[in-house]
Formats: structure tokens, sequence, C-alpha cells
């Protein structure tokens, strides 16, 4: 299948030009998009995987999260739980309603595509899936997480815009047994289970946790933006002592 970047990344610039310019959070989706598809053209390299997957992984990072852009126009947030499942609402309007021919014309990979974008933010990727979409799948979550950690690293200062909570709250909040106890496991943190602010800063250090490839690992500790973000400190000291624990099992 022939992707050609450029049409791609003219026809983006088109669709964005829609929304509010002046919103910093429609600039930190734009700005991510083009990220994460340079993050999994990295990780498709390091996969050994023939040019043709790396332009489609390229593809899949360019797109995954066009319901963003939607989401805020209307909501004014990030939050799913709030507003609208992102990644659902991307794939249906790429593939129901046909908006994928808007950047490429050729229809072969579309169900691969569908399922990977559709499924980039689910907690636990479903059964089955075929090999090639689970291969896929695992690197468009990979590369979506590796670009994660520079934007909340970036914007850890500023936690109104990612996570909806005034700086002086989000330092003063303390870390829900149930999201402490699931990290000491190793395990992502689901969203249906954060409360408190900083369950949710936690759930981004777990995130880690689930990352496919020792080729995205190698990437996320060249990069260094999850050295940066873990080094967030909490003035509470039970709390701090928990976090401490749970950087452990990460550096």
């Amino acid at each position: 299948m022939v992707i050609s970047r450029s049409f791609i990344l003219k026809q983006f610039k088109e669709y964005i030009r829609r929304f509010d310019g002046e919103d910093p959070r429609v600039a930190l989706k734009s700005l991510h998009s083009g990220k994460v598809a340079s993050d999994a053209e990295i990780i498709a390299k390091g996969l050994g995987l023939p040019d043709s997957d790396v332009n489609l992984a390229w593809a899949l990072g360019m797109l995954h999260d066009i319901g963003r852009f939607e989401q805020i126009a209307r909501y004014h947030t990030f939050s799913d739980g709030k507003s609208m499942n992102h990644a659902a609402f991307g794939a249906k309007y790429l593939f129901q309603e046909g908006h994928i021919r808007d950047f490429i014309k050729n229809a072969a990979e579309d169900t691969l595509m569908e399922k990977a974008i559709a499924l980039h933010s689910v907690y636990e990727l479903p059964s089955g899936l075929t090999k090639r979409e689970l291969l896929f799948c695992r690197l468009l979550r990979d590369a979506d997480k590796t670009d994660i950690f520079r934007v909340y690293a970036a914007y850890s200062s500023h936690p109104e815009i990612i996570w909806n909570v005034e700086r002086e709250k989000f330092e003063k909040s303390k870390l829900t047994d149930e999201v402490y106890e699931m990290a000491l496991t190793k395990k992502s943190i689901p969203t249906s289970i954060k409360k408190e602010p900083l369950d949710f800063y936690v759930g981004g250090l777990a995130m880690y946790f689930d990352v496919n490839f020792e080729v995205t690992r190698e990437l996320i500790r060249e990069q260094g933006h999850l050295a940066e973000f873990i080094n967030f400190h909490s003035s509470d000291e039970e709390t701090e002592k928990r976090l401490t624990e749970v950087k452990k099992l990460i550096y």
C-alpha cells in the first residue's frame, strides 16, 4: 500500500484548522500526533519491519488521536470519562464515515488501521486479533505511551491542562490505597479506579509497565522524558514514601 507522508501531513493540517488555534490543547495534540508518528517509525524500524510497514506505523501515529480535536472543541477536556471515547470517535470518523480517504486513498489496510486506532487507549487489548493486527496495536500503543511521557513531563507544572486540576490541589493530593497497591504489582492503572489527582500521576508512571517492546523501553530511556516526569515529589510525607516505592519499580 502506498502512503504519501506529505499528503497526510497536508490533510492533517487542513483538518485541525477548523479548531481553535488559540487553545493550547489543540497545539498539544497536534504536536503529539507528529511525535507519536516519529516514535512509531523508530519502533517499527527497531523491530526490523519492512519499509511499507514502517510507513503504515507512521501513518497510524499521525492519525491515532484525530478524535481528540473534536473532544476538545465539544467538551474542553481530555477526560474520556467526562466527555467521549476519543479513540472510538476517531475510528468512527475515519472509517465508518469514510474520512480515512481524506488521508490515504488505498483501502488495503483499513481494517487493521481501524482496530489499531480504536484500541490504542483501551486498558487491555481484546482477544481475537490477528498476529499482524496485534503487532500494530501494540506498536501504536507503545509509541503513544512514549510521547505521553514527554507531554506529562512538559506539562507537569500545568496539571490543569492535562488533568483538569489546579497545581496547588495536585501537589497536596494523596494517593489512594487501591491505585498504590495495583502499582506495586507492576500493572497499569485503569481510569475507573482513579479518584485523587495523584492517582492520575501514578497512572501515568504505571503506563511503563504496559510497554510491549524492548526497543520502546530503549527509546524511552534515550529520550529521558520519563526520567523527568518521575521527579515530582509530594509535600505529604506518607504519600512521598508511597511514590518512592512505585518509582523504584520503574528506575
